[in-house]
């Protein structure tokens, strides 16, 4: 290939190559938003009342509310207010709460001359479910509902009562701060 050729050839491709590299950071459509307003949304002020739970098995319902109030606060340009003074309040539920063995210690004992085998479980599963929804209470609709947010987390078992109960409460905080990442995510970015 003659050398004018080869060079036209390699400045039309850097030609059509740098607009690409100059939209390919942007080409999901997504903007990393640092300065704490919500997008596409106007949010004067904001109520987080405590979040409610149809379940009966567990009670981290003020977990969940003081998280969610605290990534607002602490990650939002938009004040908290009690929910008479709020354009948008934030409602939560809690409507499911799942507890399911995953892993088992078994344990093989002579009883009365026979072989038995006790499985004893050592690690447990527990899934959170909430229904969450953004309202303007200015104009009265629904902004966003979602019905089924879920996270889950691991915790272990123990003989010790009271190191198990330490582990089940570690695992729902690690729910309750996922959960409302979640909620933030889905009122402040719309996603």
């Amino acid at each position: 290939m003659p050398p004018a050729i080869k060079r036209l050839v390699v400045t039309g491709f850097i030609l059509f190559l740098i607009p690409l590299l100059i939209q390919l950071p942007s080409g999901c459509g997504y903007r990393f938003r640092a300065d704490g307003k919500p997008v596409g949304l106007q949010i004067e002020s904001l109520a987080i009342p405590l979040v409610t739970s149809t379940s009966s098995s567990i009670s981290f319902e003020s977990d969940v509310t003081r998280v969610l109030r605290e990534a607002f606060i602490r990650q939002a340009d938009v004040p908290v207010v009690p929910r008479k003074e709020a354009h948008m309040v934030l409602v939560g539920k809690v409507v499911d709460v799942q507890t399911e063995a995953l892993t088992f210690d078994l344990d093989q004992r002579n009883v009365e001359g026979n072989e038995v085998t006790y499985s004893t479980t050592s690690s447990r599963r527990l899934k959170v479910v909430m229904d969450a929804r953004l309202i303007d209470r200015k104009k009265g609709t629904t902004v966003w509902h979602d019905p089924s947010l879920s996270d889950e987390a691991r915790f272990q078992v123990s003989r010790d009562p009271l190191s198990t109960r330490h582990s089940r409460r570690e695992a729902l905080r690690k729910i309750a701060d996922r959960l409302a990442k979640q909620v933030y995510l889905k009122t402040m970015e719309r996603f």
